[in-house]
């Protein structure tokens, strides 16, 4: 049976729904993808989904929202650190360690961001081999 108690609220188009995890109103989730060109990687903004540099440009937030998860991988069992910055900030909104591993899945994230704020990411470590990251966004009402 469905739940009953089950509120949509729409606003310019977008369906939100409550988030009982996070306590807060948000839409279904949006991607940002983020990579590399090199086969090892050291300290570095990684690659938009676009190609175009993260530390030049990054992803401009249309509006306030929530990052509410993360996935970072690489091509063999390594150990370093995916972040996420807010363009500008030199402290990170998400740091996490991947431990000599090939990933790491956080589903469970409640990050906010603002409306303008430009989303970057960044693989910390020493010869990281073909990082890889997924931001999980909702946006927030």
């Amino acid at each position: 049976m469905p739940n009953a108690a089950l509120r949509v609220y729409v606003k310019n188009g977008i369906s939100y729904v409550w988030d009982k995890d996070r306590n807060k109103i948000l839409s279904s989730r949006e991607y940002l993808k983020y990579a590399v060109r090199h086969k090892k990687v050291k300290n570095q903004f990684l690659r938009m989904e676009d190609g175009l540099p993260c530390m030049a440009v990054g992803d401009p937030m249309i509006r306030p929202g929530t990052i509410t998860g993360i996935i970072a991988n690489c091509a063999e069992p390594h150990t370093w650190t995916i972040q996420v910055f807010k363009k500008g900030d030199a402290t990170p909104l998400v740091s996490e360690d991947i431990v000599v591993s090939t990933k790491l899945l956080k589903p469970y994230l409640d990050v906010d961001f603002e409306e303008g704020d430009i989303l970057q990411c960044f693989a910390s470590g020493v010869d990281i081999p073909f990082p890889r990251g997924m931001v999980e966004i909702a946006w927030r009402l």
